[in-house]
């Protein structure tokens, strides 16, 4: 039959799941409006012969059997009573006349009560998937405070359940670290007490990152070789100006067209160890902003340093690499202005100078001058990447194309900023002018501000 399709059909072939009678005929119509010039489809139905009309009408029978059992029948491995309760909480939060939240918990608290009776396991994604649940109707509430101590429940649990040595597959674990992972990045999300927050975030980071380097041999060979294992954080002085380790600013950047490339085609299934990768590279980039607001930059720029690292070494997409590379960039500048207050500290005291602090001057000096390099480094590298990849002329709406220019005027800004502090104000102004341009092609309206008062200051100058 293929080969008497309409060539536009055959080229734009779309699959869809049909749920309601008015679907059917919708799509239907819209089938044989395409089709009615074909002979196939204008053959009366009486010239058809006997196989057919009997392959057509088992077809049609195949096609309903199917949709009734997609549609009606259940596909969770819930008990009937939890499913019956389960379902009038679902009902609630979804019904036309308005959803009531209040009502779901009711249910879903009834259901999460059943499980127990049921004796099922505290840990399974069935019973942990009705926490969850009943944790979104306690926040759409604003009962932000037994949503709180729900998670942190959640926490204990699984924390006790992984940190044990037991009998569970490296699929079951890697699973139970995915869900602990999910629930700990929201538990920080909504409490306000950074002290736990803190607490919690590194004792299951440290324990997801050990889960994860024992079942990454090769992965954990780079990082002894690196001597990244011990202290899990290296010193930003081990990076050579781009973020992978050993390799030259020449092969980073074919590395970074080779993702271009790679990126456009369909990845293979996920292997059962990076199960959990995504929330753990999350859980990083949680650390590093803690770091930042307790203003331990040296803490946020090892941390983001091995952040970046990660991501290299597990194939992470090129988008997050360059996003996370120019937010490494932006890290590296903060130290580098870290470096030079303390330098002015220095010069502020001019009665005390002596040899030994001529020589401390003399280090921080150089920090600040590798930290401002590094910084340039990677914004560099991704203005150079665009550069040859035609960006942002060949962006499109899809979601990494997005990314991508979000690191891109991150790029232009951050070299516009350096260029600025280094008194080359033609340069700065033309770079911040490109980052403005490019921050409205995606509303980046809060860098369009920065750039725009940075692009004042030059101004002023000037006159």
């Amino acid at each position: 039959m293929w080969k008497y399709m309409h060539k536009s059909l055959k080229n734009g072939w779309v699959i869809e799941r049909f749920t309601t009678p008015h679907s059917v005929t919708k799509y239907r119509s819209k089938l044989y409006s395409t089709l009615n010039e074909q002979s196939f489809w204008r053959m009366p139905f009486k010239r058809r012969s006997r196989f057919q009309k009997c392959v057509l009408s088992m077809t049609m029978i195949s096609f309903i059997t199917f949709n009734i059992w997609w549609v009606y029948w259940p596909h969770h491995t819930f008990p009937k009573p939890v499913a019956k309760i389960l379902r009038k909480g679902l009902h609630s939060e979804i019904k036309k006349e308005g959803a009531d939240f209040q009502k779901s918990l009711q249910y879903y608290l009834k259901a999460l009560e059943e499980c127990r009776v049921q004796e099922m396991d505290s840990l399974s994604d069935e019973y942990t998937g009705i926490e969850i649940k009943i944790g979104e109707m306690y926040e759409k509430l604003h009962l932000y405070n037994d949503a709180v101590t729900l998670y942190e429940d959640m926490l204990k649990r699984f924390y006790n359940e992984i940190s044990k040595p037991n009998d569970r597959s490296q699929k079951s674990r890697s699973l139970l670290l995915k869900r602990d992972l999910q629930i700990l990045i929201r538990f920080i999300e909504i409490n306000k007490d950074s002290e736990t927050n803190i607490t919690l975030l590194i004792m299951h980071l440290l324990l997801a990152q050990r889960e994860f380097l024992e079942n990454s041999p090769e992965l954990k060979e780079v990082f002894v070789k690196s001597e990244l294992l011990d202290s899990q954080q290296f010193d930003w002085k081990i990076f050579k100006g781009l973020p992978f380790i050993g390799k030259s600013k020449d092969d980073y950047q074919k590395h970074l067209n080779f993702k271009s490339k790679q990126d456009f085609k369909i990845k293979e299934a996920q292997s059962e160890r990076y199960v959990f990768l995504k929330e753990l590279l999350t859980a990083r980039e949680l650390y590093t902003r803690y770091c930042l607001t307790k203003n331990n930059i040296t803490g946020a720029l090892n941390s983001k340093i091995t952040t970046l690292e990660w991501m290299l070494l597990t194939d992470s997409s090129l988008d997050e690499l360059l996003l996370t590379q120019a937010e490494l960039g932006s890290i590296f500048y903060l130290s580098s202005e870290q470096f030079e207050g303390s330098i002015y500290s220095i010069d502020q005291q001019p009665h005390r100078k002596s040899k030994n602090l001529e020589i401390v001057r003399s280090r921080l000096q150089a920090n600040q001058n590798a930290c401002l390099q590094y910084s340039a480094d990677c914004y560099k590298s991704i203005i150079s990447f665009a550069d040859e990849n035609q960006y942002p002329k060949v962006a499109t709406e899809r979601e990494m194309d997005q990314k991508i220019l979000k690191a891109l005027c991150l790029s232009y800004y951050g070299v516009g900023v350096i260029s600025l502090h280094k008194g080359r104000l033609k340069a700065s102004r033309k770079q911040l002018k490109r980052a403005i341009r490019v921050s409205e092609m995606i509303n980046f309206n809060e860098l369009i501000k920065e750039a725009k008062r940075e692009l004042e200051k030059i101004s002023n100058t000037l006159t």
